[in-house]
Parts: structure tokens; C-alpha cells; sequence
């Protein structure tokens, strides 16, 4: 392989993902990052790719809040659906407002100084939506591997919770939902 070549490989390393490691950009000075195109907004998403986007990687998240209130068991619980990208593609996850004609755009930047760390969510949080919306589409189109069993405890939760069971100590956070809740995602994978 050319240094030229070498150099083309790294300039593409550092325009994906969180980009180069520190002493890879000392070792590299001459790598010129490539540009990456903006992501506009999809005005006809395809549901099928929806689906795949959300089961690859990490861009797809259910999980469940359980926080203090002041109902008979002293706690609440919240469904939240996610999509998280990196703020190239914040135009794409605004696209998905409209489709799913509920959520809502979220940007957080950790540390103002390092550009690998701007992201945008995509959160549905309200039971209605996640529910009445989000549910149905993701039986529809599903999907897959491991994130198809987190969806499926998520639907668990969501039923629990659309019957009121959360407020009873069954269903609530010393029965089936924490049981449920401490299965997803990671902890799934311990």
C-alpha cells in the first residue's frame, strides 16, 4: 500500500463514527478528513428501512424510567423510545417527526470543544404515542435480534402500564415491570 493510500484510508476513518483517536491524528498530520454529505430529510421513509435502522446498532432504544411520585406506590414509569445519531444527521431523525407524527428532537453536545460528541435524539415518551403509534408500527415492521426481546418486554411494560397494573405492588417496581426492566438492553447481555 501507497502513503497516499494510507492516507485516503485514514481521512476516511477520521469522517465515521467518533472519528480519529488522538495519536492517531499526531501520527497522521497529512490526513485530510473527507467531507460527509448531509443527510436531508427523507420525505418518503421507507418503514422496512425504518425498522433496520432502528434494530442496527445502537441507533434504537427501548427502556423504561421507574422514578418517585406521588401515586399509592410512591413511584411512576415512563416508556421512552429512542433513536440517537450524530448531528450530521440531525435533518434525518427531524424526518422522522412527521412519520411517526409524534416526538420530538433532542441535541446534546458533551464537551464543546469535541465535534465526535454532538448527537440528536429522535424520543417518543408519552405512553399514547409509544402505545398507539410506535408499538403498532414496530409489530408490523420488525425488529430483529437482540433488540426484538427488549422491544417485546417494552410491549410488556406498556401493557402493564395501559392497565394500571404500575400502581399495583404486582405489576409495579417489586413486581413484573422491574423484573422486566432489569432484563433490557445491557443488562440483557450480562
Amino acid at each position: 500500500m501507497s502513503l497516499n493510500g494510507l492516507l485516503k484510508i485514514v481521512g476516511l476513518k477520521a469522517s465515521i463514527n467518533k472519528g480519529l483517536k488522538e495519536n492517531i491524528k499526531a501520527a497522521f498530520l497529512n490526513a485530510i478528513p473527507v467531507q460527509r454529505p448531509l443527510v436531508k430529510r427523507l420525505p418518503n421513509l421507507d418503514p422496512y428501512w425504518l425498522a433496520g435502522f432502528i434494530t442496527g446498532g445502537s441507533s434504537g432504544c427501548f427502556f423504561v424510567n421507574v422514578f418517585k411520585a406521588t401515586t399509592n406506590t410512591g413511584f411512576a414509569v415512563s416508556l421512552v423510545f429512542k433513536i440517537t445519531q450524530h448531528s450530521y444527521d440531525a435533518e434525518l431523525i427531524k424526518s422522522f417527526i412527521p412519520f411517526f407524527n409524534s416526538g420530538l428532537l433532542i441535541r446534546r453536545i458533551w464537551g464543546a470543544l469535541r465535534s465526535n460528541k454532538d448527537y440528536c435524539d429522535f424520543l417518543v415518551t408519552t405512553l399514547s404515542d409509544n402505545y398507539d403509534k410506535k408499538i403498532p408500527f414496530l409489530k408490523k415492521y420488525k425488529v430483529e435480534g437482540v433488540k426484538a426481546d427488549d422491544f417485546a418486554d417494552f410491549c410488556k411494560i406498556a401493557e402493564i402500564v395501559r392497565a394500571k397494573g404500575h400502581l399495583t405492588p404486582e405489576g409495579g417496581l417489586s413486581g413484573e415491570i422491574l423484573k422486566l426492566k432489569d432484563g433490557m438492553n445491557s443488562k440483557r447481555l450480562i
